[in-house]
């Protein structure tokens, strides 16, 4: 009696099927040598079956597509947790720029240093920044620091704080001063960072849990402490952004 091919034997791919997954292989080695080095953590997919996007980590996807190789089946993975759409790269986005480099004769991983810009010769140097009022370059006037409690570390069951330089600036055309934009990492004024805030909201809007009970989990179960009062303006605050968006 003949049997059929066992669950655990891989799948034989066709040669184009193969020669396809080479390819992106290829096309995902070019593109991370591209954009990694600008802060990039992978590239998003819009799945045809579902009609939702797929977020994937440059290691994951080369995990995935070398998967395919040996055994001709995706592999199942746990989808993204809270990922951030501009931390991702369209695939088609990223292959097509890779591409365009490659007809130029220009090497993916090659960097141009600038210090000065091209049009108006303007100082490019970090220690640098644009004056919010009147667009003018400024230099760094002094330095400052800032204070923010992140997630606790889990493996060690301590707090962690994070203690953030920034650079102070003083505009002298129009006599402004400012600081560094760090409202990427924490809201202005706030001593948490955005990762603490969207745990905490969560806890409460989601799980619903009371503004005592989350706090006490916060700080149980992520080290960081919260007073309820703070989760409640936080929370608060968050209904009222989303129905301004809606």
């Amino acid at each position: 009696m003949e049997h059929g091919p066992s669950e655990d034997e891989p799948l034989e791919l066709d040669p184009a099927e193969r020669e396809d997954i080479e390819a992106d292989l290829e096309d995902l080695d070019g593109m991370r040598g591209v954009f990694e080095q600008q802060g990039v953590r992978g590239v998003v997919i819009a799945c045809p079956d579902c009609g939702s996007n797929h977020y994937y980590d440059w290691d994951l996807l080369k995990e995935n597509l070398e998967h395919m190789l040996r055994t001709g089946e995706p592999r199942m993975h746990e989808p993204a947790f809270e990922p951030r759409e501009q931390d991702y790269l369209q695939w088609d986005y990223g292959k097509g720029y890779v591409d365009a480099l490659t007809d130029a004769g220009i090497e993916p991983g090659r960097r141009v240093e600038l210090k000065d810009c091209p049009w108006c010769a303007v100082s490019l140097q970090p220690n640098y920044m644009f004056c919010p009022r009147c667009g003018r370059s400024c230099p760094r006037h002094s330095r400052g620091h800032r204070t923010l409690h992140e997630v606790g570390n889990l493996r060690r069951d301590r707090p962690r704080q994070l203690c953030v330089a920034y650079s102070k600036h003083r505009c002298r055309p129009c006599g402004l001063f400012f600081n560094a934009d760090l409202s990427d990492l924490a809201p202005p004024g706030s001593h948490y960072t955005h990762r603490v805030i969207r745990l905490a909201v969560r806890l409460v809007a989601e799980d619903g849990l009371p503004y005592r009970a989350a706090s006490w989990h916060l700080w149980r179960d992520h080290r960081v402490f919260v007073p309820f009062a703070t989760l409640q303006n936080w929370v608060e605050a968050a209904g009222e952004k989303s129905r301004r968006t809606g």
